[in-house]
């Protein structure tokens, strides 16, 4: 499930982050000389101006620049247990960009400018952003966007892809528990099965910050395949995907007091080789629609794919769209 996202049935698909639980794993997205400089600013994780989870284009104070003073917010506590501050890996980025087909990302896109209603130069936030596969879709159509994420090396990735497409782009290291920086926005989206990467409380905080980050009647959308509904009729203990020749394979267990997935993934190609213990929280769509409420958000539609058709039990995937009051 670690991805950050494509839907798959058998086989991977994308996403900026994903986790591959069921039948479906989730879905994800390289400096040429003279072309435009994506930013290359990053924050210490002992610094107490860290920005541990924030990737993707655009931003900032300026267009294709992040200052050192820019940052997502204090960074109150210490993430080093978290794992996904290690996870996202050359070899797992690798994987999850193989494992998504362009198409997926620009069906998304198309998902994404429909549903938060936004027109060309309109500023959105990416977060997290994993290696910025939506972000650079919406700059290449026009949006100015910001993306934040936790791992350096999505940043990095998604930086030298910018430079490769000659894109004005921002990449920034930061925390989804912190302020973005740049506020206001004129929308948000969190794609990739991010939004349980939290416990409950800092989900809320997540959603808090997201709250004040985008401006009144602003809109965010969240793609998520661990919706109770969606992950646990479907849910087997194994599962086993390969992509650009490497493979993956996940443990899933589930702990049904705690309301959380666990994995343990295994990621492999030729002599290279990482292991991961992860959990994610597992919401029904009742208890999503309730913590988003609980932070001020109005949920306007809930569909089971990208068409918008309404979500039902068993879709593989669910797509909130959340307006500010």
């Amino acid at each position: 499930m670690a991805d950050r996202r494509g839907s798959r049935r058998g086989r991977p698909q994308a996403s900026s982050r994903s986790c591959p639980t069921t039948d479906a794993a989730r879905r994800p997205t390289r400096k040429r000389s003279r072309a435009p400089r994506a930013s290359s600013s990053s924050y210490s994780p002992s610094s107490i101006a860290t920005i541990k989870s924030c990737d993707a284009a655009g931003a900032g104070s300026s267009r294709g620049r992040v200052t050192d003073e820019l940052a997502c917010g204090t960074l109150a506590r210490s993430m080093a247990s978290q794992w996904y501050e290690s996870f996202f890996t050359p070899l797992a980025l690798d994987f999850w960009r193989a494992a998504v087909p362009a198409s997926a990302t620009a069906e998304e896109a198309d998902f994404l400018v429909k549903h938060l209603g936004v027109a060309p130069r309109a500023r959105l936030l990416d977060l997290p952003a994993g290696f910025g596969r939506h972000a650079l879709a919406l700059v290449r159509r026009g949006y100015r966007v910001t993306g934040i994420d936790i791992a350096p090396e999505a940043i990095e990735s998604a930086r030298r892809e910018a430079g490769e497409l000659g894109i004005e782009a921002d990449f920034l290291v930061g925390d989804m528990r912190s302020a973005p920086p740049g506020a206001p926005y004129d929308g948000a989206y969190c794609f990739g099965n991010s939004f349980g990467y939290l416990s409950h409380e800092d989900t809320k905080s997540f959603v808090r910050n997201v709250f004040h980050a985008i401006r009144p009647g602003g809109r965010w959308a969240i793609d998520t395949g661990c919706a109770a509904e969606s992950l646990l009729p479907h849910l087997g203990p194994d599962r086993r995907l390969e992509a650009g020749g490497i493979s993956y394979s996940v443990r899933n267990s589930y702990d049904a007091e705690a309301g959380r997935l666990l994995q343990s993934c295994v990621l492999e190609k030729g002599a290279e080789r990482q292991t991961a213990e992860i959990s994610y929280g597992i919401y029904t769509v009742a208890e999503l629609r309730r913590i988003l409420a609980g932070e001020g958000f109005r949920v306007v539609s809930a569909s089971g794919s990208l068409d918008g058709r309404p979500f039902q039990l068993g879709d593989r995937r669910l797509l909130l769209v959340a307006e500010r009051g």
